[in-house]
């Protein structure tokens, strides 16, 4: 070697660059690969930093292909690459960002499953594995990491930093020096009593290795095996209810088809709403107490206590009782002996009278303005009502007309009741009135002349008032 002229190492030095260069640009480089001999495919990614056209596409470090293409798209950037016709990529195959130590050349590695005879279609996806962390990504969370160290540093520097931060933490390590010299004190003047601690927990380490014998470790083992025997059975339930959920969610049964039907659903909904619409009336549902008493001037009285249930505005239910007195024909027999004649002579007399009772008011009403009709029951025979409101409901009169009898011989038509209203208050009023309007006269069958005159009092309370007086009373007692 030493004979060789500086020409021949020169020229034997060009030659082996020359090899090198050849051997890189038809072995190494992508573009031997012609366009008839190759298949494209395409993957999806985030960040296409370091590809570029022509870079290497890799699988098992072998050269098999080369970047064709790369567009950005709305949300992402589509990679498109050429491969070998004779290289093979199983389904489930994915790609990979790789780079080559910190500076090296940056490729594209195809990720191959074993095959199985089914192969990914040319033209089709080859999705990225974003299980993986490249070179570049790697770069990227290193600079996270470094900017939240930075804030924790910056931190530490504005709370130490500064002559309050400095302070505190000279506060700090003394309490430490402070804390540390009353510990060694509590120890030295309680020797003793540390000794004693460390003789008991000797002691309890001695009775539990006593408890702990041949026979008491057969015990717990039988008990560990009955343990695992218990986490078999949990294992099994939360297998089958696993199992369970999985049907759910796939549609299966009929609790499955209830969860993931669209129609069963629309038709759940539907009932809840017909349910709502039927119980809506009962949530809105108000409720009116009355007491009225009437005092007539023939020294008779009439009591009543109604319930007024309101399921709309315009609207009502009318339930109560009333005490009244039922007018009966009382026919009396009066014999007479004529001791002179020998005849005997029999005498019939008539008269009403008059018996207590108890009747029934049940009425439905409805309200237009200030004029309101009802009908039902009054004093448990058939009729009807109409109110009149005045004032903001504050003056009302009533015309009533119930027993329908044409066969009485008490009173014509219909017994006809009319009265007013006041309401001083909320929850009290006054009322006055006539009753009767069509009674007769019991001996020549003509309306009397003479109206039964009436006044009294009343009292009134909503669902609210009785609300306030329940709640008052729970509180005294």
């Amino acid at each position: 070697m030493k004979n060789l002229t500086t020409e021949f190492k020169v020229g034997l030095f060009t030659f082996l660059a020359l090899v090198t260069v050849i051997y890189m640009f038809f072995v190494l480089s992508p573009d031997i690969i012609s366009p008839e001999d190759s298949k494209e495919y395409f993957t999806v990614v985030d960040n296409a930093s370091g590809i570029v056209t022509k870079t290497h596409v890799r699988t098992n470090g072998v050269s098999v292909g080369k970047v064709e293409d790369i567009k950005l798209e709305s949300s992402h950037t589509k990679i498109i690459f050429s491969v070998s016709h004779d290289v093979k990529i199983p389904v489930g195959s994915s790609m990979e960002i790789r780079t080559r130590g910190l500076l090296g050349e940056t490729f594209l590695e195809i990720i191959r499953l074993p095959d199985e005879g089914k192969y990914i279609e040319q033209g089709s996806l080859i999705p990225l594995n974003s299980d993986k962390v490249g070179f570049t990504q790697l770069i990227g969370i290193m600079g996270n990491i470094a900017k939240d160290i930075k804030k924790v540093t910056n931190t530490l520097a504005d709370v130490i930093g500064g002559d309050s931060g400095k302070s505190s933490f000279k506060n700090i390590l003394s309490n430490l020096d402070f804390a540390s010299k009353n510990l060694a004190q509590i120890l030295k003047n309680n020797r003793n009593g540390v000794s004693d601690i460390i003789e008991n927990l000797e002691a309890f380490s001695s009775n539990m290795a006593a408890v702990i014998d041949e026979e008491n470790a057969e015990r717990l083992d039988i008990i560990l095996s009955k343990f695992e025997s218990v986490m078999e059975d949990v294992r099994s339930s939360a297998n089958n209810v696993k199992l369970v959920s999985t049907k759910i969610e796939e549609g299966q049964g009929t609790l499955g088809q209830l969860v993931n039907s669209d129609d069963t659903i629309q038709e759940l909904k539907a009932a809840i709403a017909d349910v709502r619409s039927v119980i809506a009336p009962a949530v809105k549902l108000k409720v009116d107490v009355q007491y009225q008493g009437e005092f007539r001037d023939d020294n008779s009285n009439q009591h009543f206590f109604n319930m007024v249930f309101r399921t709309r505005p315009d609207k009502f239910y009318l339930l109560g009782v009333t005490n009244t007195k039922i007018d009966e024909k009382n026919t009396t027999l009066v014999t007479t002996n004529k001791i002179e004649s020998g005849e005997t002579t029999t005498e019939t007399s008539e008269r009403t009278v008059a018996k207590a009772a108890v009747k029934i008011n049940f009425q439905f009403g409805k309200r237009w303005g200030f004029l309101a009709l009802r009908f039902g029951l009054f004093e448990t025979t058939g009729g009807f009502a109409g109110d009149f409101y005045l004032f903001n409901d504050k003056l009302q009169f009533t015309v009533e007309a119930y027993d329908w009898d044409s066969e009485s011989l008490i009173r014509r038509v219909a017994y006809v009741k009319t009265y007013s209203k006041i309401l001083f208050t909320e929850n009290i009023f006054a009322i006055i009135g006539v009753d009767d309007l069509t009674r007769m006269t019991s001996s020549d069958g003509i309306a009397s002349a003479k109206y039964r005159f009436f006044a009294g009092m009343g009292l009134q309370f909503n669902d609210d008032d009785l609300k306030s007086v329940l709640g008052t009373a729970a509180l005294a007692l």
